[in-house]
């Protein structure tokens, strides 16, 4: 479900690869360091194989755990690899947090 707050950034990656997900992961924080967006990686999904993290129940039937989990921590950015295949929901921080 994206939420109208959220940016969506889509990236291609080559299919067929051993490790998809790792090279997903990848592609998603070089597309956020192309746009100059520092972010943290709140939570993901796996659609090719059905796996999410954080593993969290959902508590409302119309949005998955693992998402609600990454929007009620702030996460507006929505990288989608693969036309959704793979989807990483990123905190965007700034320049004060990130220098800790």
């Amino acid at each position: 479900m994206v939420e109208p707050s959220q940016k969506i950034i889509s990236v291609r990656v080559e299919t067929g690869l051993d490790d998809i997900f790792s090279a997903s992961r990848t592609a998603a924080a070089k597309a956020l360091e192309e746009q100059e967006i520092n972010a943290v990686l709140i939570s993901w999904k796996n659609n090719l194989t059905g796996e999410s993290s954080p593993p969290v129940e959902a508590c409302r039937c119309d949005i998955e755990g693992w998402e609600l989990y990454a929007l009620t921590r702030g996460a507006t950015l929505r990288v989608e690899i693969n036309g959704g295949e793979i989807v990483f929901l990123f905190m965007p921080v700034d320049e004060e947090f990130t220098a800790f």
